[in-house]
């Protein structure tokens, strides 16, 4: 049976340009931008302006968990550049702390426990990591079966599933998905399409029920 869906327009919000980034899991919250200001809509169809990171003018929402708590980037540029991570709370912009020695970081997930997940540094030396209020970022150390190197969180679900990029040791060509529980002391590697040839996956994004969404090619093309 066809899937039936609501569309429901979140109105003009005043500027030229808007978009809807995240929702929340339970459908509550939603999180986006007018112009280059964040926002937060309610489902009463409430729409509430956020600040963006003081000396970051640029905000990036990519997850908003379900009490309205959102991840994101704080960034000098449209494109992202100079990134660090935030997260909006009680209408307020927070940045998360970096781990000792790093000045780049982004978060991509948040649950509804408030852990982020993104990354710190950039190019070859990007490397998954979580966020908390509570104290510095953390490298996740974990390796993929056979050591590869765990590059991109891009989402966790309220179990701490962690999924998103990793590479291939033995082929740079290569993008392993992958997804890791609490206390895993190696990540999963969640496979590619074999029936087509594949041999590369990213990891986007994962439900509360466990289940993964992301893509599959070969080589990592299109």
């Amino acid at each position: 049976q066809q899937p039936e869906y609501e569309i429901i327009s979140l109105g003009q919000m005043g500027g030229p340009v808007s978009g809807g980034q995240a929702v929340s899991s339970n459908g509550t919250f939603g999180a986006g931008f007018n112009d280059d200001d964040p926002f937060l809509w309610e489902a009463g169809g409430d729409v509430i302006p956020l600040n963006s990171l003081p000396g970051r003018p640029f905000s990036i929402h990519w997850s908003v968990n379900d009490t309205g708590t959102i991840a994101g980037i704080g960034a000098t540029t449209f494109f992202g550049s100079n990134a660090l991570p935030v997260i909006w709370k009680n209408g307020e912009a927070i940045q998360l702390a970096l781990p000792p020695g790093e000045a780049l970081g982004r978060a991509y997930g948040i649950n509804k426990s408030e852990l982020g997940v993104g990354s710190i540094d950039g190019g070859t030396a990007e490397r998954a990591a979580t966020f908390s209020e509570s104290g510095p970022g953390m490298q996740i150390t974990a390796t993929m079966p056979g050591g590869g190197i765990l590059r991109t969180a891009y989402a966790v679900n309220n179990s701490s599933r962690i999924v998103g990029q990793a590479t291939d040791p033995s082929n740079a060509a290569v993008t392993k998905g992958f997804y890791i529980d609490d206390g895993d002391s190696e990540a999963t590697d969640i496979g590619a399409i074999a029936a087509l040839g594949h041999n590369s996956a990213i990891a986007f994004d994962v439900s509360n029920a466990g289940f993964i969404t992301g893509s599959s090619s070969f080589n990592s093309g299109v």
